[in-house]
């Protein structure tokens, strides 16, 4: 069944649609604090996540923050960049396309940066991130798990703020009271600039996993346990729209990815655990359409030009770092975690010659980005009920987004549910 499974992934890096690799911190239905205790041969979990604050964190480097980290946060719009420039992308284009054409009109050497520079505004909204699973027990202490995510997101309330003249312009469905720098730049880029609504499947990952737990006869160590896994990752999650704004992809970047993760748990007296782990992803590029940066003083939002592109991912590392109190009777339990997620930069390689490659791989959403979040949980197995025939078990948690670069941090709610049996 894995070779099967690991053909088809292979198979699939050619066809499948590209993505955006998605800066967020909400769960994957794999993930360390969300998978449920190891009680029964079958388990099968869903879970609920959802968002109720979300804000983006910009690039934290000196240069922009220069009195307080607080800066780096910005709208969700403001997420490479505080401010879109206008003028900006025109440059770069085709002197014989539309966009070229335009460009022409205005004396780059006269720009001051102050006409048609925009700050957008938007809200994005994360009301669904459902998380599914299931796990079955395999000979030699192997557990085998399918997991897949379903999310619903929107993005409402667009504004363009222009700088100079000194007015917003808001989303007026059928109104004149749209922009017309804007328009001028959805039409000639053929993409939107305002609001989306969108629903669909994460990607799909297939794993294996071992867990050996080995007492200890120490005064205050009672246990260490030790957790191996590898996986691989199916590219079924819904497509990025490069033609809207910031519709980033549920998944991956539309390739196939292995992962690779380990665990080590270490079990005090009075039900105190200790647990450290850490999950490495190397995802395979592929080739598709994609919007580039052609002039150094572009910026991402309004990048005008789409060429057939090869992406080479960057490397995705995920730490948690937690420490739990579990009430070895009542089945109670409680936890504490932090969680850390870092994503290198990404690298494209042109199917194109009379592009600048330089100043291509330079655009902001390519470098790299990180989450840093809080998470509380609390939970109750019937795992000691060892007379039942069905196992269930539910889980709480709250999620703080406190910090990041370059990424879009999310406070959330949710609970998952399991059972075993």
């Amino acid at each position: 069944m894995i070779c099967s499974l690991l053909i088809a992934g292979i198979m699939l890096v050619g066809c499948t649609p590209a993505q955006g690799i998605i800066p967020y911190n909400i769960f994957e239905p794999w993930d360390v604090l969300v998978t449920p205790y190891r009680s029964r041969p079958t388990q099968f979990m869903i879970g609920y996540e959802g968002a109720y604050t979300i804000r983006a964190f910009m690039d934290d480097d000196e240069s922009i923050c220069k009195t307080s980290s607080e800066s780096s946060r910005g709208n969700i719009l403001q997420l490479w960049q505080k401010q879109q420039d206008g003028l900006a992308a025109l440059k770069g284009a085709d002197p014989f396309s539309a966009a070229g054409q335009i460009a022409q009109q205005y004396l780059w050497d006269d720009d001051n940066r102050t006409h048609a520079l925009f700050t957008p505004c938007a809200d994005l909204h994360m009301p669904l991130n459902l998380l599914c699973s299931a796990r079955f027990e395999l000979p030699r202490q192997l557990t085998f798990s399918l997991n897949i995510p379903y999310r619903v997101v929107s993005l409402t309330n667009v504004s363009w703020n222009e700088n100079n003249p000194n007015e917003t312009f808001e989303q007026i469905f059928e109104s004149a009271a749209t922009p017309p720098f804007i328009n001028m730049l959805e039409q000639l880029g053929d993409m939107s600039l305002f609001g989306w609504h969108r629903h669909g499947f994460g990607d799909l990952t297939a794993r294996l996993e071992t867990y050996r737990v080995f007492p200890q006869q120490k005064q205050w160590l009672q246990m260490v346990g030790v957790s191996l896994r590898a996986g691989l990752l199916i590219p079924t999650g819904l497509k990025a729209d490069p033609d809207k704004l910031l519709a980033l992809g549920f998944g991956w970047d539309g390739g196939t990815g292995l992962m690779a993760g380990g665990g080590l748990q270490l079990g005090y007296c009075h039900g105190f655990v200790i647990g450290i782990d850490g999950e490495l992803l190397h995802l395979f590029g592929n080739t598709q359409e994609r919007r580039i940066k052609t002039n150094g003083d572009q910026t991402d939002l309004l990048l005008l030009t789409k060429v057939c592109t090869f992406k080479e991912p960057g490397f995705v590392q995920h730490y948690t770092l937690s420490a739990e109190k579990v009430q070895e009777v009542g089945g109670w339990s409680g936890k504490i975690a932090y969680q850390y997620t870092k994503k290198s930069e990404d690298v494209y390689f042109l199917y194109a010659d009379q592009f600048d490659i330089g100043i291509v791989n330079n655009a902001e959403s390519l470098q790299e980005w990180t989450t840093h979040s809080l998470i509380f949980l609390i939970g109750y197995d019937a795992f000691y009920r060892r007379d039942w025939r069905v196992i269930p078990s539910c889980t709480a948690f709250w999620k703080l987004g406190f910090n990041g670069k370059r990424a879009i941090l999310a406070d959330t709610v949710g609970v998952t549910l399991s059972i075993a049996f």
